[in-house]
């Protein structure tokens, strides 16, 4: 296979493709003589407003991005008005000027620019050879968590041998655990938990210190948040690997999340090079 047709079945090379056609569509429907505004002129907008298979098109498509299926003739005709209500308010408020310094008004237009960019990107399904190597680098946010169930035995905030070694004792001899230790407000039997739940209860680094521990019986002392504890773990679940079916759409969407940040920084690029940058020395 040549060089040329390897580069052209590359997603990114399609995004980009997707990517330009859809700028490209978006500046045939904006009106010719619209002025873009500048720091201290005024805007003149056309009394004409222009509703084009062109601008309808994209109306469309804003919609199937969000809604994730056709619009119905009903809500086709709604976004037609919607459109055309917008354009008459936008027209007047930019004839007052209130479009002017308004950060809220300059952060949607960015927000504007990153969708098309992002759309373009959601238009494409990966291939399955592309979709799978993704999958192998990231392999690890899409395992099954594991999980631990244990009893504990609160000693304490401070270690003390003595305490332990009684306790421990006494547990070799057949007491139950529930009259052993101090008094807490932690539960004495956790069950099947993932880390964030252990963690959350027990402290940061509680978790991964209980799947450490090998052997039956009671272990420890292990120290978490509020103190030292005798653990018994009473099952231990390691992480595993999902079935591929369960999680292919799931590894669809970080997909394509991720080509469409590549395409926005690369779209992005090509367009801050058609500007000089000056930066300004502040003044002495």
């Amino acid at each position: 296979m040549s060089f040329f047709s390897r580069f052209i079945r590359q997603p990114l090379v399609h995004f980009l493709i997707i990517g330009a056609a859809i700028f490209a569509l978006y500046s045939l429907v904006l009106p010719e003589d619209v002025e873009v505004e500048t720091s201290g002129t005024s805007y003149q907008p056309s009394s004409e407003i222009i509703v084009s298979p062109e601008r309808v098109a994209i109306l469309e498509t804003e919609f199937r991005v969000v809604w994730q299926r056709d619009a119905t003739e009903d809500e086709r005709q709604n976004l037609i008005e919607n459109y055309i209500r917008e354009e008459v308010l936008v027209r007047e408020a930019q004839k007052l000027g209130l479009n002017r310094g308004d950060t809220v008004i300059r952060r949607r237009l960015v927000q504007k620019m990153d969708f098309l960019a992002s759309s373009a990107a959601r238009s494409i399904t990966p291939d399955e050879e592309e979709l799978k190597a993704y999958y192998e680098d990231t392999k690890d946010v899409y395992m099954r968590p594991g999980r631990i169930a244990f009893s504990q035995i609160y000693l304490g905030e401070t270690l003390d041998e003595a305490a332990v070694e009684d306790v421990k004792t006494r547990l070799a001899a057949g007491e139950t655990p529930d009259n052993l230790g101090q008094k807490s407000m932690l539960a004495p039997v956790v069950k099947l938990s993932v880390l964030q739940r252990v963690d959350g209860l027990f402290g940061i680094g509680f978790f991964e210190q209980l799947m450490a521990l090998d052997g039956d019986g009671w272990q420890g002392p292990v120290r978490s948040g509020f103190g030292y504890h005798l653990i018994r773990v009473d099952e231990r679940q390691n992480s595993e690997e999902r079935h591929w079916d369960s999680i292919r759409a799931h590894v669809v969407d970080n997909f394509v999340l991720k080509k469409a940040d590549e395409l926005k920084q690369m779209q992005f690029e090509g367009l801050k090079g058609q500007y000089e940058i000056v930066l300004t020395e502040p003044a002495q």
